[in-house]
């Protein structure tokens, strides 16, 4: 019996140790795989080996930042890496915010990029490379569904922005790739059309926003659009968000791809 116990203890002992040796391998995988996550160097090839799954590489656009080709519909998309920012949380204190990566269209989906997805539209400008405008929540939510991309959330919208506090609308639609760019090589963030966005929680150290009454203003269906248009009659700031929910003239959208 002596006999018996005694090895039953040398066989739970070995037990014992394989299970040690077992939680630390798993705790170095882990403790490896946060260290990975915390290098920007790191993260950016994981992602960029990711984002090449669906997009060509094109290479550093004029202000420095990646540019891809999304595969599918020729998009281009600008890459916008995360940022680690200090933001004022009330009168004496700051608190870090992380901010992740946005790949996110250059350009507004010109009506030719729309077509090619959508199909014809019974209500277009003759040249293609106009936006797509007089498109609803609803259309840009199938072209997200046919495509892979998405709808950029509002706190996205303003981080691409590149500080610009407010820019001047157009008086008229010109083309998606008109004017000049900002800090991250987009154009016309500011003016030519309304985009639309996918609403999210707010921090409240962003940017105020200013509504713009309109007959959507109480209605569920409402979404924001960010950027202005040809039918805002004052100057196009970061915080100006109108609510809307059908197709109208001055309404478009600039999509993004989410990789993770």
């Amino acid at each position: 019996m002596t006999r018996i116990v005694s090895r039953w203890h040398r066989v739970a002992a070995a037990v014992g140790v394989l299970a040690l040796l077992v939680l630390a391998c798993v705790a170095g995988v882990v403790l490896e795989q946060a260290r990975r996550s915390r290098d920007p160097a790191l993260r950016e090839t994981r992602l960029r080996r990711r984002i090449e799954v669906t997009c060509d590489l094109l290479g550093r656009n004029a202000q420095g930042y990646l540019e891809f080709r999304h595969q599918s519909t020729g998009i281009v998309l600008v890459w916008i890496p995360g940022v680690a920012e200090q933001r004022r949380a009330g009168e004496d204190r700051q608190r870090g915010i992380e901010r992740d990566e946005i790949l996110i269209a250059k350009y507004e989906v010109s009506q030719r990029e729309w077509e090619e997805v959508m199909g014809p539209r019974s209500i277009r400008e003759a040249d293609d490379l106009l936006p797509a405008a007089n498109v609803s929540w609803d259309d840009c939510a199938e072209f997200c569904r046919r495509t892979g991309l998405d709808f950029p959330a509002e706190s996205e919208w303003e981080r691409c922005c590149d500080g610009a506090p407010a820019g001047r609308g157009c008086a008229s639609v010109r083309r998606v790739d008109g004017g000049e760019p900002n800090g991250f090589g987009l154009h016309n963030v500011f003016g030519n059309v309304s985009e639309w966005c996918a609403a999210d929680a707010r921090d409240p150290t962003s940017e105020p926003r200013e509504w713009v009454a309109s007959d959507w203003s109480d209605s569920p269906r409402a979404k924001p659009t960010r950027g202005g248009g040809l039918d805002f009659p004052r100057p196009c700031r970061v915080g100006l968000v109108a609510d809307r929910a059908d197709a109208n003239p001055w309404n478009g959208f600039r999509p993004v791809l989410r990789v993770r």
